[in-house]
């Protein structure tokens, strides 16, 4: 398939304004995955997008929940006089951000 791919009934059937949903480029890049072929509609494309959103919604949540895990482990302990050396804390969350940062480039 070539040329622009025009998806006007996309459009009307979800009463969208370009300028609502980011203007024309989202519809450059609607139109160059579905010539790509890996897609075969702008409606496939877009519950894709939804999937990955809700993906990494559920991925935030997870992170977050473990992270409370751990601080309300930490809080108690605090609580219970257990108490950790400030530099040897702050060279663990050096070194766990930046593993993070590795892994996320």
């Amino acid at each position: 398939m070539s040329g622009i791919v025009h998806f006007p009934c996309f459009w009307c059937i979800w009463g969208l304004d370009l300028g609502v949903v980011g203007g024309w480029g989202w519809l450059d890049l609607l139109t160059h995955k579905v010539e790509s072929g890996r897609y075969t509609s702008a409606s496939e494309v877009v519950r894709e997008a939804l999937r990955l959103l809700e993906e990494q919604k559920k991925t935030r949540n997870a992170r977050l929940a473990e992270f409370n895990r751990i601080l309300d482990g930490r809080l108690a302990a605090c609580d219970c006089g257990e108490l950790v050396d400030p530099q040897a804390a702050r060279e663990r969350l050096r070194r766990k951000s930046e593993e993070a940062r590795r892994r996320r480039a």
